[in-house]
Parts: structure tokens; C-alpha cells; sequence
């Protein structure tokens, strides 16, 4: 279960049993609630290593017990009012599983391309896409709310439309990869969508 409100926990993080999170606390010998004004905005959290939530695998309101995991919050940014968005990763035995998956298949991919893209114009740029591409599978697999998968999301779209147009000169590559642009575009707008409505039930994107 969470940790008692004022109890530290991994360093300068405690449970926030309000906003039931983790929140960042610089500990000065001074306890959390002598330090309101420790969370700043849009300021990179100054955690050195990654940090386990809990020390057991926490427990769900159901009593469901979820599989010790990792989580680092990158940028914490309050906007006011219940709106709270983390740049946050997070590692579990799920996540690990897709990071082979995707760091696995991507190699193969990369090792079958060399060849068959040898002596191709624009060599370097396919490879790009490529390696932007991967960046982007990596970033919506580890993001710890709907806002980083959303970015990665969108940076996965974006190689997709990129390499289907790589012969861009060719009116029908040029024709698939506008189509795929805007069903994707499509397709964004129902996750834009489901992110609202998340937020505005829940009150919060994690």
C-alpha cells in the first residue's frame, strides 16, 4: 500500500495520498509539509537514478497486485487548478516484453535494410526515418501517461508517412503516403478525443 503523507520515500519523492502520486520534495531536513513550494513548474525533476514506487508491489483498490516496475518523471508540469502532466517513463515486466519486441524486430529491419538499400539515392535519410522511427516506438511503449504515448504516437505517424513517401518523386508513393497521412490524422483525432474525456473524468492523464 502507499506510504503514510509525510513519509520520504526513495529519496526526495513522496506520496501525495491527495493527488495519489508520487511528487518530488528536495529534502532540506525539513519534512513535507514545511516544504509547499518544493514542486516548481516546468522544471526538470533532479532525480540521479531511477526510483521504485514502493518497496513491495503496490496494491490496487480491487486488492489486484501489480509486478514491482520503475518509473522516472522527466519534466513536472502544474498548470493550475487539477491540471498536473508529467514527461514520465515507466518500466514494467509488460513494457519489457514490447522493448525487446520493438528493439528486436527494428534490428532485424535495420540489418536487412543496409543491403537492400545499398546504392539508393538519399541513403542517409532513409535511415534517419528509420532510426526516428524506432525513437518514436521506444517513447509510446514507455510512456507512463496518455500524453507521452500520444507523442509517440504521433512521432510513429509521422516516420510512417515519411518512409511510405521515401520515392517521393513516384506519384503513387506520393498518393499512399498522403492517404496514409490523413487516416491517420483520422485516427488522432479519436485519441485526442479519449484524452479529454479521460481528463475530464479522472483528472489526470496518467
Amino acid at each position: 500500500m502507499p506510504p503514510d503523507e509525510g513519509d520520504f520515500l526513495c529519496g526526495d519523492w513522496v506520496w501525495d495520498p491527495a493527488r495519489r502520486e508520487l511528487r518530488h520534495y528536495p529534502r532540506k531536513g525539513k519534512t513535507h509539509a514545511q516544504q509547499p513550494q518544493a514542486v516548481e513548474r516546468l522544471k526538470p525533476v533532479r532525480s540521479v537514478t531511477w526510483h521504485r514506487w514502493s518497496q513491495a508491489p503496490m496494491q490496487t483498490a480491487t486488492g489486484h497486485v501489480l509486478p514491482p516496475s520503475l518509473s522516472r518523471v522527466v519534466v513536472a508540469y502544474e498548470g493550475g487548478g487539477d491540471l498536473t502532466i508529467n514527461l514520465a517513463f515507466l518500466i514494467d515486466p509488460l513494457t519489457c516484453i514490447m522493448l525487446l519486441v520493438v528493439t528486436g524486430v527494428g534490428f532485424l529491419i535495420h540489418l536487412y535494410s543496409v543491403g537492400y538499400m545499398h546504392g539508393e539515392r538519399g541513403f542517409t535519410r532513409f535511415f534517419t526515418y528509420m532510426n526516428l522511427f524506432m525513437v518514436s516506438m521506444l517513447l509510446l511503449v514507455m510512456g507512463n501517461n496518455y500524453l507521452v504515448l500520444f507523442i509517440g504516437w504521433e512521432g510513429v505517424g509521422l516516420c510512417s508517412y515519411l518512409l511510405i513517401g521515401y520515392y517521393y518523386d513516384r506519384v503513387s508513393a506520393a498518393k499512399a503516403a498522403t492517404k496514409a497521412f490523413v487516416v491517420n490524422r483520422i485516427g488522432d483525432a479519436g485519441f485526442l478525443l479519449a484524452i479529454f474525456l479521460v481528463f475530464v473524468n479522472f483528472n489526470t492523464l496518467d
